[in-house]
């Protein structure tokens, strides 16, 4: 397993620490008095004002009262997934600054993301520039994404972002499991916050809308037992439990009884347990822009074509590949699902 490329690569070694750093999320301070246009389409503007909803909001944010007493209007996502949702819910003009980049961006969202200032391209803002960008809250996708960076201690506390008026907002807390109904209930919230609850209202619904179109074209399929290979070499890297991404695939886990992390980090098994399972798909994550030079694609299925020979997989070119975002939920997720979907279960037509 590359684990030197993931403790190098902050995205990916941030995520996998937020399952054990145990760090708490910001919950004081003041919220802008400034208000802003939303918008009901990705990324763009509406005619209708986050003023006209009713303030203060209070919402309860990883065990804590978030409360904001006017929407945020100037806003830092501290990675791709944040930046995508806040894209989602039509918030563009509110969001100063974008961190830990991965590439590509989701479709609809291109040219709203491209117009963000990228503040931290491979891992998060230094304090100064965090500041610089005068933000009234700061939204996460992991509980330790949302303040921290890394090393712990190299961004700001909690305490230092309360004394700088900066609030903050998590989707997914420690020691929460990741699933659409979790992510539903926080863009919810999040509509809220910003007073956009009918656009909040009407990205659940396309969401839920667009997996529903996969799971029907998938009524009757018998799941596809699949090795999520997430690098390494002799011995892998995996992810354990469901995984709803791939279960919303057409999918089951072929490690689905490991732990989902171990120690922060996704479990590892040995080439003879992956062989001795079986597996009738291999789904690689890519990297994406995530490091510098990540290995391509071609490179990972042509060493696991070598050292998985004889599994049902191999033998039957059964190889997809998924990004490392992408079953992260939002837009990014229907989009990823339907096409891990269409390479699991070529017989189904999309």
């Amino acid at each position: 397993m590359r684990t030197t490329r993931r403790w190098k690569a902050a995205p990916r070694v941030l995520r996998r620490t937020a399952a054990v750093a145990g760090v708490g999320l910001l919950a004081t301070g003041c919220g802008s008095s400034s208000s802003h246009s939303a918008s009901s389409s990705p990324g763009g503007s509406s005619t209708t004002t986050a003023a006209t909803a009713s303030f203060p909001v209070t919402v309860d944010n990883c065990g804590r009262k978030v409360t904001f007493k006017a929407p945020p209007a100037h806003v830092v996502a501290m990675d791709q997934v944040a930046t995508e949702t806040l894209l989602g819910l039509g918030l563009a003009r509110s969001v100063v600054g974008t961190a830990n980049e991965a590439t590509p961006v989701y479709p609809g969202y291109t040219s709203a993301y491209n117009a963000i200032p990228i503040i931290g391209k491979n891992g998060y803002p230094s304090k100064e520039v965090l500041l610089s960008k005068s933000p009234d809250l700061v939204v996460g996708n992991e509980q330790f994404f949302t303040y921290s960076g890394f090393p712990p201690g190299s961004n700001f506390s909690r305490a230092q972002l309360a004394s700088n008026g900066i609030q903050g907002f998590t989707l997914v807390c420690t020691g929460e499991t990741r699933s659409m109904p979790l992510l539903y209930q926080r863009y919810l919230e999040l509509g809220r916050i910003f007073g956009v609850s009918k656009q909040a209202q009407a990205y659940v619904q396309s969401i839920k809308a667009g997996l529903a179109a996969t799971t029907e074209k998938l009524k009757g399929v018998t799941p596809v037992s699949t090795f999520y290979y997430s690098g390494g070499k002799g011995t892998l890297g995996t992810y354990g439990g469901p995984q709803e991404g791939l279960v919303l695939s057409g999918g089951v886990n072929l490690f689905h009884d490991l732990p989902t992390l171990v120690g922060g980090m996704p479990p590892t098994v040995s080439l003879e347990k992956v062989i001795a399972r079986n597996p009738h798909a291999i789904l690689v994550e890519n990297e994406g822009g995530l490091e510098p030079n990540p290995p391509s694609i071609a490179s990972e299925e042509a060493y696991l074509r070598q050292a998985l020979k004889g599994t049902y997989a191999v033998s039957h070119n059964q190889f997809c590949s998924v990004g490392f975002y992408d079953f992260e939920g939002g837009m990014r997720t229907v989009q990823a699902v339907r096409q891990v979907a269409a390479c699991l279960h070529p017989e189904t037509k999309f």
